[in-house]
């Protein structure tokens, strides 16, 4: 099974995604700002950090030594009960932006776009979905 399709079995289809997290995932640099949201996002729908590793790096590919590490770092604060607070994340359960330290849905903060169609590129980020699939990455 293709990396992105493992992740998919935690959290559901890529086209259900929020589109920031697509973006962050296929088009953005992994600076620390975008790692801490795809880390929140897979963190908080109980994607293990080894396939969250694995999923980006098909999706992203770049600077993989600093995704793993930034990736592993925040799960690791996070298991320590550490920064939840301020953390929120989209969760494909309960269709909402939940803390993760309260585990309650935001009345505050929302989604409003999802799948590749509510990003920038959709169609290359619709061309490295397929060819995440058909093993080409």
């Amino acid at each position: 099974m293709d990396p992105l399709a493992v992740v998919e079995s935690y959290v559901g289809e890529v086209e259900k995604w929020p589109s920031q997290v697509l973006t962050d995932m296929f088009l953005e640099e992994p600076k620390a700002r975008v790692m801490w949201r795809v880390a929140a996002f897979m963190y908080g729908n109980y994607v293990t950090v080894s396939d969250a590793v694995l999923c980006y790096n098909s999706c992203n590919g770049m600077h993989r030594r600093y995704v793993d590490r930034s990736l592993q770092e925040w799960y690791e604060l996070w298991d320590r009960d550490e920064g939840k607070e301020d953390a929120y994340y989209y969760s494909t359960t309960l269709k909402g932006m939940v803390c993760l330290k309260t585990g309650k849905v935001s009345e505050h903060l929302s989604v409003r776009k999802f799948g590749p169609e509510g990003t920038a590129c959709p169609r290359l980020i619709g061309a490295q979905i397929e060819c995440i699939r058909s093993g080409a990455v």
